[in-house]
């Protein structure tokens, strides 16, 4: 080091960062010219007196040259005395002169001292000059060294003969002491930089401290922050007899440090006996055998008192400012050191925690530089790989790596790195027994209180059984689709079957109805539970689409009020079987429209109405009406006065095949769906479904449909005035292709309550008819249908045999007027033929007759080129309908 040129001084508070900040203001302080080389002679360090009077300020840059201010005739004689101190490790003194900055020269008493570390090795040697003044006064008498005498560790009577008959002896004195202090304060900052033991670091502050005083005892505490008061690092100089290293300190129990504790400054007491303001502390004073002290409190760089040092004399004793100076140095050092390793265990210990977990959590784990430069692993990945740090450090992990994915990681960590985006990836990584496993792999910048990355840290997660899971999930949700696919095949399939055999049962029981004399009663004893075994299977058919997430509901606008009164006229017909009143009631006025889906809400209506019914033997049946404006709800209460129900009852009520009990099965029949529908059905709207009920008096189910709060609605008490008729409503939907009694989706059950045509079906129905369907009660039940009403007909098994018939058709100059046309039929089905039969140029209608019932039928035969759609069971007067519309609406086309 160089000396601190005064805009350089550093401050008081610089002896906290920096060891040798006390001996630098020090050393700057005095009038003697110290330095400081290194063991080879290099100049390391010159004080301010150094450059004020050699005006050598180049020596930064020039280490040797600080040699060139010693006078040319003493240079010999200097280079061999230190030739050999330095080959021996010994301090040495001489006499010689050093050049002025103005040229002129003065003489000096040089003492050299080497300053080893712990291990006894040189690591500088520490020189002073004093100024004599009286040399050239007697030069002929001083001794020059003898190249040739061997240095001693003592003063050098045979180097300096005439020190002693020269200046004063108080000059001296002083002298000696200023050398002495500088030398054992640069010392001990010398230790105390090397060391990491506080006490030792306590120890050797105080033996210098009370040397440099020349104190007779002292003693240095650390702050105990959970005990609250002072605890003994070191003593010097007590009585063991009479002094208790154990005690803690507190404030108030020991005046002399309590008044430094409390006040954050030094208290010194010249005199212990003499001190009134000291008396409560004399006793201890006199205990322990001293008459001065003063006590300074070690104050951190955080503000915090963090310890004490007390120095104590036998005798009174005043303290010279220097002498204060001096404890000052020494009291920011310790104070510097001991709140740095408080730190420094701190931050071990957190290390200490951090290795720990490190080491034992189950991922591997790693840190690199900012430019990703791994320079350490935990234990986990050392035990995975069978590696070392050496084979790992830097990009050696690449070795570890997957060959066909190393590249990739690669390019994307790096990119990372330059980014100091986070990073995350999976790659397989190869273990001690030659095995990959799949890894995780994630890594997050660390950033200083700039943001700039200062390093990463990164984590390496297991996750091969993980993948394995994953994939057997996957394999599992694949099969449990596949599963699903065949459930819904089957339902399909399902459908077909039954509803085939359902049309001609239902069919031919129209025919004897009409062309028989059969006895009504059976006939319709035979329709009724036809009619209750198809809506069983529709049941089961709606909650399988349900589940399976195939339903899709529809968002228009409609009149809620013309809904229940189409409800209520449904349900009419059952209510009146039962001898029980069906109504519907209206609180106060409701919206005149909504948005939403009319028929799923309409379903639901009609499912706890029938089930109001069902389960009711006498009194009524009604759904109460209201709108709660505060809370934009629609509310829709169908009460009864049934049998009603326990509160146990109610837990299983919206269960599938649940009802009551077993007992009401069989007493009321029901397959215990139609509430498990409605329910889910509910959920879709978004609206929900709430119960009531009391044994013997009765239920009330309440669909609660929230309507969406901000919406401007119109609100009626009457009914609504622009609401279209009923029977418009359902003419519209026939006209749509929708048939009223059995429409296409089993979902859309409850879309009207009653079928209406301005078509007569009991009109003469002149066409010539083609009827393709596989089994063959189905067509001959169409033909004798179609025959009855008017019409020719040509009979096909399969699609097949229906596209060379209408081919022959067309080339006979005769086309059939309408193909009615199954879906399902084997060896060419219904669609594949619509499709044949327009590229072929048949543009006549052709009417899709199908009894799958679980897809998206109508939309899929219309895309398909079908013209319209019917669904089985065959309805006579549905079927009759449509063939006439469509036959007339073809007619005024050509």
């Amino acid at each position: 080091m160089s000396a601190i040129p005064p805009d350089e001084l550093g401050t008081l508070s610089d002896s906290r960062t920096d060891p040798s900040v006390p001996f630098r203001l020090l050393a700057d302080s005095v009038e003697q010219l110290v330095w400081m080389t290194l063991p080879d002679g290099q100049l390391d360090y010159a004080n301010r007196a150094w450059v004020e009077h050699t005006g050598l300020a180049a020596i930064r840059k020039d280490r040797g040259a600080w040699k060139d201010a010693i006078h040319p005739e003493d240079r010999p004689a200097f280079d061999a005395a230190w030739q050999r101190a330095t080959e021996h490790n010994e301090s040495w003194e001489m006499t010689l002169r050093l050049r002025h900055r103005d040229g002129g020269q003065d003489w000096f008493v040089v003492r050299m001292q080497p300053i080893a570390d712990r291990a006894g090795r040189t690591v500088c040697w520490f020189g002073i000059c004093a100024e004599n003044r009286t040399a050239p006064e007697q030069e002929n008498t001083i001794n020059r060294v003898d190249p040739t005498a061997a240095p001693t560790g003592q003063h050098n009577e045979a180097i300096v003969s005439s020190q002693e008959q020269s200046g004063s002896v108080a000059a001296q004195e002083h002298h000696a002491t200023e050398v002495e202090t500088l030398r054992d304060l640069h010392s001990l900052s010398h230790r105390l930089k090397q060391s990491s033991d506080l006490k030792s670091v306590a120890r050797e502050t105080l033996e210098t401290l009370i040397k440099m005083l020349g104190a007779d005892m002292g003693s240095l505490q650390y702050y105990d922050s959970e005990a609250k008061g002072l605890r003994y690092l070191a003593h010097q100089g007590f009585d063991s007899a009479t002094f208790d290293e154990q005690q803690v300190i507190r404030a108030g129990e020991h005046w002399l440090c309590s008044r430094a504790l409390e006040s954050y400054q030094r208290v010194i007491v010249e005199d212990f006996q003499q001190d009134l303001h000291a008396f409560a502390h004399r006793p201890t004073a006199e205990r322990l055998g001293y008459r001065a002290a003063q006590s300074t409190p070690l104050i951190a760089r955080s503000g915090k008192v963090v310890g004490m040092v007390t120095t104590c004399f036998r005798e009174p004793r005043p303290l010279r400012k220097r002498e204060l100076r001096l404890i000052d140095l020494a009291v920011q050092r310790i104070a510097y050191l001991m709140e740095w390793t408080t730190a420094s265990d701190r931050l071990r210990d957190s290390e200490q925690r951090f290795h720990t977990l490190a080491d034992n959590m189950s991922q591997l784990a790693w840190m690199a530089d900012e430019n990703g430069w791994i320079f350490w692993y935990n234990q986990r990945w050392y035990d995975y790989t069978g590696t070392t740090l050496e084979q790992m450090r830097g990009w050696g992990w690449k070795q570890v790596h997957h060959p066909e994915h190393v590249d990739a990681v690669v390019r994307k960590i790096r990119r990372c790195f330059q980014t100091g985006e986070n990073w995350e990836d999976t790659f397989p990584l190869r273990g001690k027994d030659g095995l990959y496993r799949w890894f995780l792999s994630r890594a997050v910048p660390i950033r200083d209180e700039d943001g700039r990355v200062i390093r990463w840290f990164g984590t390496n997660t297991d996750v091969t059984e993980l993948r394995r899971i994953e994939r057997e999930l996957r394999r599992a949700r694949e099969a449990a689709e596949q599963a699903n696919r065949a459930k819904s095949d089957f339902l399909a399939n399902m459908s077909h079957e039954i509803r085939s055999p359902m049309t001609a049962i239902l069919g031919y029981i129209d025919l004897l109805t009409i062309t028989s004399d059969a006895d009504r009663e059976m006939v319709e004893t035979i329709r009724r539970n036809s009619q209750f075994l198809l809506e069983l299977i529709n049941d089961i058919l709606d909650l399988s689409k349900i589940e399976a997430g195939k339903l899709e509901l529809d968002s228009v606008e409609f009149h809620p009020r013309t809904l229940v009164e189409d409800v209520v006229s449904l349900m009419q017909v059952r209510a009146a079987e039962h001898q029980l009143k069906l109504g519907a009631r209206f609180d106060g006025p409701i919206p005149n429209r909504i948005q939403g889906d009319p028929v799923r809400i309409r379903q639901i209506l009609i499912n706890l109405v029938g089930n109001a019914i069902k389960f009711t033997d006498v009194g009524e049946v009604g759904i109460a009406v209201s709108f709660d404006g505060e809370e934009s709800q629609l509310r829709f209460d169908v009460h009864d006065t049934g049998i009603g129900m326990r509160p146990d009852q109610l837990e299983r009520l919206f269960q599938p095949f649940e009802q009551a009990d077993s007992s009401i099965t069989r007493q009321f029949g029901g397959s215990g769906l139609g509430l498990a529908i409605s329910q889910r059905l509910a959920e879709l709207l978004g609206a929900r479904i709430t119960v009531t009920s009391e044994l013997g008096k009765g239920s009330q189910f309440s669909l609660i449909i929230p309507l969406g709060n901000g919406a401007v609605m119109e609100l009626v008490s009457g009914p609504p005035a622009d609401a279209p008729r009923q029977s418009d409503d359902l003419d519209a939907e026939v006209q749509a292709g929708r048939q009223p009694d059995q429409p296409a989706d089993p979902l859309d059950r409850g879309r009207q309550s009653q079928w209406r045509s301005e078509v007569d079906p009991t009109l003469p129905l002149n066409a010539r008819v083609l009827v393709v369907d596989d089994r063959r009660d189905i067509r001959f039940l169409v033909q004798h249908v179609l025959r009855n009403a008017g019409a020719e007909t040509v009979l096909c098994e399969d699609g097949a045999q229906a596209v060379a018939t209408v081919e022959q058709s067309l080339a006979d100059g005769q086309p059939f007027d309408l193909v009615v046309m199954d879906m399902q039929m084997p060896i060419v089905d219904g669609i594949t033929a619509v499709g044949i039969l327009r590229d072929q140029g048949y543009d006549r209608p052709v009417i899709a007759l199908t009894a799958n019932a679980m897809n998206a039928d109508r939309e899929k035969c219309l895309q398909s080129g079908f013209t319209d759609y019917l669904s089985k069971p065959i309805d006579v007067r549905q079927l009759l309908a449509v063939l006439h519309r469509h036959v007339a609406a073809d007619g005024d086309q050509r």
